[in-house]
C-alpha cells in the first residue's frame, strides 16, 4: 500500500468544499485520477478510517477528510469506528 498516495487523496478531499463535494458526487471517478490499488480505492471510497489508520495513514488526514465529506456533526461516528476497531485489536 502506498501511504503517500492515500494521504495525498485524503489531503485533496479535505482541501476545500468543492473537492469534498466532487468526492461525494462520484467517489469512484474522483479516485480514478490516482494510482491506487483496489484495496486503497476501497478504503477511500468507504472512508474506512479505522483500516487506513491501522495501515499507518496519518490520523489528522483521516479526520479532516471524514469531516469534509460527512460533516462535523458525524465526528462521533468517526470516533466510534476507531473505538470499535481498537476493541477488536485493530483491523
Amino acid at each position: 500500500m502506498s501511504m503517500h498516495t492515500v494521504e495525498r487523496v485524503l489531503f485533496e478531499i479535505a482541501s476545500g468544499p468543492a473537492q469534498a463535494a466532487e468526492f461525494k458526487r462520484d467517489r469512484q471517478a474522483f479516485l480514478a485520477a490516482y494510482p491506487l490499488t483496489p484495496e486503497e480505492a476501497g478504503m477511500l471510497a468507504l472512508l474506512d478510517v479505522a483500516r487506513m489508520q491501522a495501515r499507518g495513514v496519518d490520523p489528522m488526514l483521516t479526520m479532516r477528510a471524514f469531516t469534509a465529506v460527512e460533516g462535523r456533526e458525524r465526528l462521533g461516528d468517526y470516533m466510534g469506528s476507531l473505538h470499535a476497531a481498537a476493541g477488536k485489536g485493530g483491523q
